[in-house]
């Protein structure tokens, strides 16, 4: 019998090793700012009822792209007020933030409201000493480096004035299929 369980508990041990190592790149980790003089910034601008935001890199596989690390971006514990993050990210990369949020609908006129989650993938390839900002629902954009961004930064007025979205991109349509989930 003992054998039994020391078989077991070798395969449970071998098994999540596996899997975490496989995975491991799929596990969120915080946000580390890249320290090289041709840093890109990117501002993210999180509303508090806006969800989750999250930062994904990817690499070129040929026909797919291929995540390859996972970062939150999200406040503190202690510092829940906090709704601009400025992310220091290297340039060259192909980059997604990626957006997960409840959206709330009427059915019908009158009628009972439901909850849609949503999630989306906003891809881009950050250039060298660029400033891009970022807002729930509205794109990654390039703006001007001396645009003063603050918590109380209306979304939609950055948009009209910088409408063109972050160039270069990618096709955040062609992501590699894995067996543990869809990228």
């Amino acid at each position: 019998m003992p054998s039994l369980l020391n078989n077991s508990l070798s395969l449970v041990v071998l098994t999540s090793a596996l899997i975490l190592s496989g995975c491991s790149n799929l596990v969120p980790r915080l946000h580390q700012d890249y320290t090289g003089s041709d840093a890109a910034t990117l501002l993210i601008q999180q509303e508090e009822i806006a969800g989750s935001v999250t930062l994904l890199r990817y690499e070129n596989k040929g026909e797919c792209y291929d995540r390859t690390e996972t970062y939150t971006v999200k406040p503190s514990m202690f510092d829940t007020s906090r709704r601009v993050f400025i992310l220091k990210i290297q340039p060259g990369k192909l980059l997604a933030v990626q957006q997960i949020y409840t959206v709330r609908k009427q059915s019908f006129p009158l009628g009972p409201f439901t909850n849609y989650h949503l999630i989306k993938k906003l891809p881009f390839i950050p250039q060298p000493g660029k400033r891009y900002y970022f807002a729930v629902d509205r794109g990654v954009h390039e703006i001007p480096n001396d645009y003063l961004i603050t918590s109380n930064t209306d979304p939609k007025k950055v948009i009209s004035e910088f409408p063109q979205l972050a160039q270069p991109s990618w096709d955040a349509s062609k992501l590699c299929q894995h067996i543990y989930g869809n990228e």
